[in-house]
């Protein structure tokens, strides 16, 4: 059996941190190889990136949500603390860790009693917080390399890190990118040709994530929104609001950022993994700017409305992420913009979108298949 290494992502309080890091090594359990998540967590620095001055007005509202924030962590520290423990539990519970790791020295030992390393998915390649060892980059590892579904999460590679990356990638047996504008930056760049592929927790089916929900739902009978927003802009939130009521439909928010914890008919301070899927499952309307609970209202099939995360000036935006996704689906048109003060309807053909996401996951797994196999043979 084929011993698989996962560098990934795994041990922020994430929702779709710990959700994309159990489905990769799920999925490759399920079907036949022995995978492990690395244990190696690595700090991760803040953004190289500078961002250009913001309006006056956007300064305060930051600094305000900022203070709110530090506030609500004394206010609301039991419940955090709870949502914390309960994303630790699904990760201990859900997830094949290795012994925990403590230096690069030991993670390059590791990775060795591995027949193959896959580094990825989510954002472990995005160039702000480059790390080698998101590319299992080190002399002496001598396990086969294959990138699954990292994502550069950006539309640039500012020009002081590109070597760095360029050599990094460098021995890679196959590369997997999760989006179009990641292959198009590996081609530009680096001359590398890639597969697009899925986020992984697109390899298991709706019916799998199903079993992981709550199992208490009574309280989600009433017709209600479900609102997980990264971001705290104060626009969005009115919009929110006024969305929810105009429609007579409750507000069920899990609060992330300062002003969040003030919106909402009803808060789920302490929403799990499993509560977080079952929110989404049974809503009437997902409003979201995160890449996740986008991936899950399409697996889900729910009415969802996505907004943008990022102003279009920000030189460290992420909406790649959410406009390549939404775009391989042909539904990118349902995006409202950043500092939207209106949401709006939109249609999906539900039909037409599966269709084109079961081609996706389809190739998907051939690629890993693939890979995985031939860089077994080829060894």
């Amino acid at each position: 059996m084929i011993k698989i290494g996962i560098v990934t992502w795994f041990a922020d309080y994430n929702y779709g941190t710990k959700l994309q890091a159990y489905a990769l090594q799920e999925y490759l359990n399920r079907i036949g190889y022995d995978a492990f998540i690395i244990n190696y967590t690595v700090p991760i620095k803040g953004s190289i990136v500078k961002e250009p001055n913001r309006s006056v007005y956007k300064k305060v509202y930051g600094k305000l949500s900022w203070e709110l924030l530090k506030i609500i962590k004394k206010l609301y520290r039991k419940e955090i603390e709870l949502r914390n423990s309960k994303m630790e539990r699904f990760t201990t519970d859900r997830c094949r860790l290795t012994s925990i790791i403590s230096d690069d020295k030991e993670f390059s030992n590791i990775c060795n009693i591995f027949d193959v390393i896959i580094t990825g998915s989510d954002q472990i390649w995005n160039p702000n917080w480059y790390n080698k060892v998101f590319y299992a980059d080190f002399p002496n590892i001598s396990a086969i390399r294959i990138a699954y579904a990292p994502s550069f999460g950006t539309n640039s590679i500012a020009e002081n890190v590109r070597e760095k990356i360029r050599s990094s990638l460098n021995g890679f047996y196959k590369i997997g990118i999760r989006e179009k504008t990641g292959q198009q930056l590996l081609l530009k760049l680096f001359g590398i040709r890639s597969t697009k592929v899925v986020d992984p927790t697109l390899l298991l089916d709706k019916n799998s994530w199903m079993e992981l929900m709550d199992t208490y739902t009574e309280d989600l009978n009433k017709p209600f929104v479900f609102c997980y927003m990264l971001s705290d802009n104060p626009n969005h939130w009115r919009a929110i609001r006024k969305y929810a009521k105009d429609r007579e439909l409750q507000l069920r928010v899990i609060p992330k950022e300062g002003f969040s914890y003030t919106v909402g008919t009803v808060k789920e301070y302490s929403a799990g993994i499993e509560r977080f899927l079952s929110l989404i499952y049974y809503s009437d309307c997902v409003i979201t700017d995160s890449f996740h609970a986008c991936v899950f209202s399409v697996l889900f099939n729910k009415k969802f409305i996505p907004i943008e995360r990022f102003s279009s000036f920000s030189e460290s935006s992420q909406n790649t992420r959410m406009h390549d996704f939404l775009a391989s689906l042909n539904i990118s048109s349902i995006v409202e913009p950043y500092d939207t003060r209106e949401i709006k309807e939109h249609n999906i053909d539900w039909k037409q979108t599966i269709n084109l996401l079961e081609c996706q996951i389809i190739e998907s797994k051939r690629f890993l298949s693939e890979a995985l196999n031939k860089g077994k043979n080829d060894d």
